[in-house]
């Protein structure tokens, strides 16, 4: 699957989409659609009604299968609801939600599923797992767009988590991700590869966070 996923990146222009609410009132849609392939992350892919501001298409996305908790307002991934999106690949970690990988492997999708590689480190974002796994493949760019490290939330299509303030999911992802170290291995992940750039919203968001741990100024 790697050697196809390969083929599919070669030497393309590639925006990664982060799912957050300044994304939705900042971008526009038809600069999200002239890059060759999206990406998204999570419940991101559901941009029906939003295609003006966060693009039509979503060729890949990363998603962690972490199953529905009430308490959490987290809602597991609906693989029907995916699949009448336009979708090539989904990538998923391979040592996390087995049940729901043997889901996959037991229906026919309209998308192919790969497990990608992880850091080596626990805390990774999700979006630092996607650019970590898509950097060992050989595209010509890539563009992280809207990731302000929930300064100002999730897009209003993602989940429950939608309708909880920014504080409150900022306050809760610090305690299991530590936000500014997945801020400064962006920082360094864009310094060490000349492939990878930021809109200014990323840009600014990832030197306030990182400002924020006198540890890594």
């Amino acid at each position: 699957m790697n050697n196809s996923f390969a083929q599919f990146l070669e030497g393309k222009r590639l925006i990664l989409v982060a799912p957050s609410g300044v994304a939705e009132k900042t971008l526009c849609g038809d600069y999200v659609d002239s890059f060759d392939l999206t990406v998204r992350l999570g419940h991101g892919f559901q941009v029906k009604g939003k295609e003006r501001s966060l693009g039509s298409h979503t060729h890949i996305l990363y998603h962690g299968l972490r199953p529905t908790n009430k308490k959490l307002k987290i809602s597991s991934l609906d693989l029907d609801l995916l699949s009448s999106y336009d979708i090539n690949y989904l990538c998923t970690k391979s040592n996390r939600c087995r049940e729901r990988v043997k889901q996959l492997k037991g229906r026919k999708f309209s998308f192919n599923h790969r497990f990608a590689s992880s850091p080596k480190w626990d805390f990774a974002l999700l979006g630092v797992w996607a650019i970590n796994d898509l950097i060992s493949f050989n595209f010509e760019a890539l563009h992280i767009c809207g990731m302000d490290f929930y300064e100002s939330g999730y897009m209003e299509n993602y989940d429950e988590r939608s309708r909880c303030k920014s504080s409150e999911i900022r306050s809760a992802v610090e305690r299991g991700h530590k936000l500014a170290k997945n801020a400064e291995w962006i920082r360094k992940a864009m310094l060490k590869d000349g492939r990878l750039t930021c809109d200014q919203t990323s840009k600014e968001a990832m030197e306030r966070c990182i400002e924020c741990c006198p540890k890594l100024k």
